[in-house]
């Protein structure tokens, strides 16, 4: 069997604007529907950690959205309705500075992938020829620190472990052992074992810049109960393209991600009484 590590182990979210009604509604809906796609975070109002996210109303706003999407897939028609709901009061609730914040948080989570999309670079370098018995532990740390990266994304981007994560971890664990035995019989497993990687991380991608507009869309529902208009809101990706890399002698196709180009240069007004 297939062992697979977690490690958002929060000690408890950093809470802004008091929402821990929201954030107690939020985790009671998705525990019913699968448990172990929740991080494990203990609620805490105060005390949380620096590394522990900041959860505003916008935050459960859009988590709700993601998660009724997943509820719907699994057909739990009522948990897929109430997070709907959730995600309509916490969008009533939102103030514009929580809007702001959840953008940067965005940045944010798009730099980490970035930075997840370095490490496996990284690895494909440490391992163009082969993999020597020194190399072992240095592309195993990679490897740690990739599969950090890229659990923490997207728990900040969608509230819950996805689909596209849970797999990549599977095949985090067989690259691991790949790496750990690695013989010269074990060069073309290691390299299907690298794709496999790569195709779930992309995949991984796609869905963050999904969620990211996703968000962008949900602005002006969230502005409208507060008497506000939203002028403008830029937020735009370079296409994803496909380079390449050599791991053991063999040419890979490899995804190349960009940050995005954030211009939050939207003001709201007051609308006219």
């Amino acid at each position: 069997m297939t062992r697979i590590t977690f490690r958002s182990q929060f000690r408890g979210p950093l809470l802004l604007s008091d929402i821990s009604d929201l954030w107690r509604k939020y985790n009671s809906i998705v525990k019913r529907i699968d448990p172990e796609r929740l991080p494990r975070q203990a609620f805490l109002a105060t005390g949380a950690p620096i590394e522990a996210p900041t959860i505003t109303s916008a935050t459960i706003a859009h988590w709700s959205a993601s998660a009724s999407t997943y509820a719907t897939q699994l057909g739990k028609v009522d948990e897929a309705k109430e997070l709907v709901a959730l995600g309509e009061q916490a969008a009533n609730e939102t103030e514009l500075v929580n809007v702001k914040s959840e953008i940067a948080t965005f940045y944010s989570t798009a730099f980490d992938l970035r930075n997840a999309e370095m490490n496996l670079e990284a690895i494909a370098k440490i391992s163009e020829r082969t993999i020597t018995k020194d190399s072992k532990m240095i592309i195993e740390s990679y490897i740690e620190k990739f599969d950090s990266l890229v659990e923490k994304a997207v728990v900040r981007a969608h509230g819950v472990f996805t689909d596209a994560l849970m797999s990549l971890k599977e095949k985090l664990v067989e690259l691991r052992g790949f790496v750990t035995q690695f013989a010269a019989n074990l060069k073309d497993k290691f390299i299907n074992a690298f794709n496999a990687v790569l195709e779930f991380f992309f995949r991984i991608l796609s869905e963050f810049v999904s969620a990211m507009f996703s968000f962008v869309a949900m602005i002006s529902k969230m502005a409208e109960p507060k008497g506000y208009t939203l002028k403008t809101v830029n937020i735009s990706f370079d296409p994803p393209s496909i380079g390449s890399v050599t791991v053991l002698g063999a040419p890979v196709p490899f995804p190349k991600f960009s940050l995005p180009k954030v211009e939050i240069g939207f003001e709201a007004k007051k609308t006219e009484a």
